[in-house]
């Protein structure tokens, strides 16, 4: 498996890539004229401190093909820590960013996730905002005990980007496990990012996000879901960042 060309930058035993949105929609758009299944990982501050206590994640983002930081929060954290990256790239945008710009070259688009419903109000909706899209399939996010079923249905689409809506570890277990027989050039997981297709929830204002406050309004949004992932994962993450932070700069 050969890795994204690109330079790396070390943060709490991973590597991520200093890469600029313009840069990464490129690779994907090499990556579909390779034809070589490649996997895109975005990393916010909860993947970086669920990686700690599980393997599995450690490894699978180690070993991805190209890894960005997901969120201003770990953007702020690697420019604070003297590694910056050129910006953040959230996996919602990516996915936007590259529909948007690609869309009327034929490329083939699978979504994969969330509730039934759902999924298709998203395909309906991408439809409706770019006229000629090629979706060739979707699939919902509740397929227990048919794993394989579905990656052949992914395999036959003969798709060119899929996009896996499902939560951590679901969809980077599915991703690793089926990608050999997938074959599918780019696999991005999008966490929440087929909801927002389909206008299941609004995104943080503009401003929010440069103060990396986008999950605050998330949080102002789905209070009940929210509030103990983001207090016990951000504060974690912040001791997390300070840690490194003290002994780089051996202040203990």
């Amino acid at each position: 498996m050969t890795k994204a060309p690109f330079p790396t930058v070390s943060f709490l035993d991973l590597d991520f890539y200093r890469v600029s949105m313009s840069q990464t929609l490129n690779w994907m758009e090499e990556c579909i004229q390779n034809r070589r299944p490649r996997f895109l990982c975005t990393l916010n501050a909860a993947l970086l401190v669920w990686s700690r206590k599980d393997p599995f994640l450690k490894e699978t983002y180690k070993n991805a093909d190209l890894a960005v930081a997901d969120s201003t929060v770990v953007y702020y954290a690697l420019k604070l820590m003297g590694t910056p990256v050129p910006e953040p790239l959230e996996a919602w945008q990516i996915m936007h960013q590259f529909i948007k710009k690609n869309y009327s070259k034929g490329y083939r688009f699978f979504f994969l996730g969330s509730k039934p419903e759902v999924v298709e109000q998203a395909v309906v909706n991408l439809k409706k905002s770019y006229p000629g899209i090629q979706i060739v399939g979707y699939q919902h996010g509740y397929f227990q005990g048919e794993e394989e079923k579905v990656a052949r249905k992914i395999l036959e689409s003969k798709t060119d980007c899929l996009f896996v809506g499902m939560s951590s570890p679901l969809k980077e277990k599915f991703i690793k496990k089926y990608q050999p027989l997938m074959q599918v050039p780019v696999s991005l997981g999008v966490g929440g990012g087929i909801d927002i297709l389909a206008g299941q929830y609004r995104q943080a204002p503009g401003w929010m996000h440069k103060m990396g406050l986008a999950w605050f309004f998330r949080l102002l949004l789905e209070p009940r879901r929210m509030w103990r992932r983001y207090l016990t994962t951000n504060t974690l993450f912040l001791c997390l960042f300070f840690k490194a932070f003290f002994k780089k700069n051996r202040l203990f």
